[in-house]
């Protein structure tokens, strides 16, 4: 037997047994004990109980295990935003279909996404032709990453704009994925909607590391969303169970690109936000280069906290710096991770040049393991060779002069002349 318990009106757990009751056809008086009455319904009966939309119904799970617990037969079927977090539960992740990675694959028509898309975009556009089209196609199903719901609304503009506007307006705008179709359940009529439900459900130390965990653009690992999020592995864990995290088997985290984005922009709204970081990255590096390393990293995270998702670049910069701290301090972990995701930052910006940035990335991610912190610098292939390199450049007695002058020098001195170069 298979039943389909769909509420949306329904908020506590006594309103879940009498929706589940009359489903079942059960006849009910004013004195039942609902919940005994469904225990010895289901007792010794085969069924699958389907259940939809379960996230909002607190301390629903553990009537679930209660049901569960004095039953033989019984299966439930659960969709929901969040894990139900009982030892009962056996959990799958629905993740987007399958969309091809380019444009130039043979038969884009074998993937689920390009299917879908060509089904919605034919119920408006008679006419339409896939191949025309296909590159604009494609990179629409690849940036909602196969979500189908995203797909669905992408679709529904193909009977007012180009397929390359379409494609423009994702990259630029979540909003644009709506609908004003009125058969369309108000929490599927556009992302945002989705979105903004599954934001409600979240706490505040949840909203917190994700709208942080939100500068990167791609996976990111343990070690780096610790130093930007402060999310420690338990604080990830939650935010898995309510799907708004993928963990891959290689270890690394992931946010979806649109939740993301959406999540940026509620960073971007936020009082904070309208504080200056114009010299930002100047004050950054000056605190380095003076030895004040605390201050340095407080400035970088400030930066990451306010500016997330507004200017890429001084992302990008701040997490390098972050990253070439944690390697000072010997955690060449935390500094791989963060000056990877930088790089990955900068990848994003077409011609990007920002040479400051670009050197602690490439310090970063050239750093050896040293045994001894205080001998870093010295094992780092980067600056042995660039050490090298001026010194072939100068000639070896000018190059030595100069740094003897250098060691007269105090740290406020030395960062005064570049800081004036």
């Amino acid at each position: 037997m298979f039943i389909l318990c769909p509420w949306p009106p329904i908020q506590r757990v006594d309103e879940l047994e009498t929706a589940v009751a009359r489903a079942l056809g059960l006849y009910l008086t004013a004195s039942d004990n609902i919940r005994e009455r469904l225990q010895i319904f289901f007792h010794n009966k085969r069924i699958l109980l389907i259940m939809d939309n379960f996230e909002h119904l607190e301390g629903a799970g553990q009537w679930l295990s209660d049901i569960l617990a004095t039953t033989q037969f019984l299966n439930i079927l659960v969709t929901s935003r969040s894990s139900l977090n009982i030892s009962a539960e056996w959990v799958r992740y629905l993740e987007g279909v399958d969309y091809p990675l380019n444009a130039d694959e043979e038969d884009v028509m074998t993937y689920s996404a390009i299917q879908l898309f060509v089904d919605r975009v034919r119920r408006v556009r008679s006419d339409f032709a896939l191949q025309a089209e296909q590159a604009y196609v494609v990179e629409i199903c690849h940036m909602v990453r196969g979500m189908p719901l995203a797909i669905e609304l992408a679709a529904a503009w193909a009977k007012t704009l180009p397929y390359a506007q379409i494609a423009r307006e994702i990259r630029h705008n979540i909003d644009f994925l709506a609908t004003t179709l009125h058969d369309v359940d108000p929490r599927h009529r556009s992302l945002r909607a989705v979105f903004d439900a599954s934001w409600q459900l979240l706490t505040p130390e949840e909203q917190n590391a994700l709208q942080r965990l939100s500068v990167f653009r791609g996976g990111f690992g343990l070690a780096a969303a610790e130093q930007v999020a402060g999310a420690l592995p338990r604080l990830l864990a939650q935010l898995i169970d309510k799907s708004l995290l993928n963990h891959h088997v290689a270890g690394q985290y992931e946010m979806h690109e649109l939740l993301r984005q959406y999540v940026a922009a509620r960073l971007s709204q936020s009082p904070l936000a309208a504080l200056s970081t114009r010299s930002g990255k100047l004050l950054a590096w000056s605190k380095l280069i003076q030895g004040e390393f605390d201050k340095a990293a407080e400035v970088a995270q400030d930066i990451i906290v306010r500016k997330s998702g507004r200017d890429v670049v001084q992302e990008a910069f701040c997490l390098a710096l972050s990253g070439v701290l944690s390697g000072m301090d010997g955690d060449y972990e935390r500094c791989h991770q963060l000056c990877t995701a930088a790089l990955s930052q900068m990848n994003m910006v077409p011609d990007s040049e920002d040479p400051v940035t670009l050197f602690f990335v490439n310090l970063g991610l050239a750093a050896a393991r040293p045994t001894q912190t205080p001998t870093w610098m010295e094992n780092w292939p980067l600056l042995r060779e660039l050490r090298l390199e001026i010194e072939a450049d100068m000639g070896s007695e000018n190059y030595a002069a100069l740094w003897e002058r250098g060691k007269t020098l105090d740290l406020h001195q030395t960062a005064a002349i570049l800081l004036e170069s």
